[in-house]
């Protein structure tokens, strides 16, 4: 809730809305960043992480790497969607 201090003066922000405002800025930062490296071909997905299967034909264990991620992922998350797993992952790592 935003709570003047006198009249006339800015409203101040509660610590949730600044938390949720730097939270958005970052996102909206992630999202131009990855956009820009897209831009200039360089795979990078919208979360800001590098696409590795772009990378199969430098980096020859992108397949079991790709394997072993869905293992894991499968025994952290068990048998949900991908769309599931990315809120999921958001939730944990706080975004």
């Amino acid at each position: 809730m935003r709570k003047d201090i006198w009249p006339g003066q800015p409203a101040q922000l509660s610590e949730q809305e600044q938390r949720e405002n730097d939270i958005v800025k970052l996102a909206r930062f992630i999202e131009r960043t990855a956009t820009m490296y897209g831009n200039e071909g360089i795979p990078v997905r919208s979360d800001g992480r590098i696409d590795m299967q772009a990378y199969a034909n430098l980096y020859f264990d992108t397949r079991n790497d790709a394997k072993k991620t869905r293992e894991w992922e499968k025994e952290w998350f068990g048998d949900i969607s991908d769309a599931q797993k990315i809120e999921k992952r958001h939730q944990m790592e706080g975004e």
